[in-house]
């Protein structure tokens, strides 16, 4: 079972008395060190539970939850990508192409690159292991282009 954990803090009673529970997702953030976890980093953590019990069915079902809630940011990139990663190491190339398709639509909503680096190039590594070498060149080239030092 997954649970979202929040424990009551100094600022907690006046954010919900005033109704900002918007704040929330916020407190949760800043208290994981006193053991504080959001729905999403929870389903995030039974996936990789599921995934060292060699259960890829428990791990796909977990991710495929944060994808469903209204998840955004970090939380939903990495999901995402987990997602793509299992699929492909399961062998079934076209899903996941797809959700690291969908990854690079949604963008990351991160001040880092990494993962959006991360997905652009698997993205092209897949298609070039489905032998799409037209296209996967094209998209080598253009995140050569796009990183630092590369030429416009």
């Amino acid at each position: 079972a997954v649970h979202e954990i929040l424990l009551r803090t100094q600022g907690l009673p006046n954010v919900i008395r005033e109704g900002n529970t918007t704040l929330i997702a916020s407190i949760i953030q800043s208290g994981k060190a006193q053991g504080m976890q959001s729905m999403d980093d929870a389903l995030f953590a039974a996936s990789q539970a599921y995934l060292d019990l060699d259960d890829d069915a428990g791990a796909r079902k977990s991710l495929s939850e944060v994808l469903t809630r209204e998840s955004k940011g970090e939380a939903r990139s990495n999901a995402r990508f987990a997602l793509a990663w299992l699929e492909r190491q399961s062998g079934n190339l076209d899903a996941a192409l797809g959700q690291l398709s969908q990854l690079l639509a949604e963008g990351t909503n991160e001040t880092s690159e990494d993962i959006h680096g991360r997905a652009a190039y698997w993205h092209a590594r897949t298609l070039l292991d489905q032998g799409q070498k037209a296209a996967a060149s094209a998209e080598f080239i253009e995140m050569f282009r796009k990183r630092p030092g590369g030429r416009e």
